[in-house]
């Protein structure tokens, strides 16, 4: 029995060492905190931001198809739309018509710019 008191006397010093420790935290790891958040910062302004704008652009654009419009897939298919739905979208090629789920879409050109140019 005295030899697990005196452990447990021995852990309760170590745990008064590691308080009496404690206001030199910030000196020690400051400004590894601090370069820590300054990289979550980069990241997020140089990387996590503008895929975001990207994204919303690319969603935007495919919500915006109209029958009539010429769309490019993202397989190189180009053809007229016919029909648009909620999620897909039908074209028509020079020798067939085909399917396509709204994301398989990577441009659309409106014939009323192609009428401008």
């Amino acid at each position: 029995m005295l030899k697990a008191h005196s452990m447990f006397a021995v852990f309760a010093d170590g745990e008064a060492a590691v308080e009496a420790a404690d206001p030199n935290f910030f000196q020690k790891y400051g400004m590894t905190i601090i370069l820590i958040v300054a990289m979550v910062a980069v990241f997020y302004f140089l990387i996590i931001r503008p895929q975001k704008k990207r994204d919303k652009e690319a969603k935007d654009m495919r919500d915006s198809i109209k029958v009539g419009d010429e769309v490019v897939t993202i397989g190189g298919v180009v053809g007229k739309v016919t029909n648009v739905k909620e999620d897909r979208i039908t074209i028509i090629t020079s020798e067939s018509k085909m399917v396509f789920l709204k994301s398989a879409i990577s441009s659309v050109t409106s014939p009323e710019s192609e009428l401008e140019q």
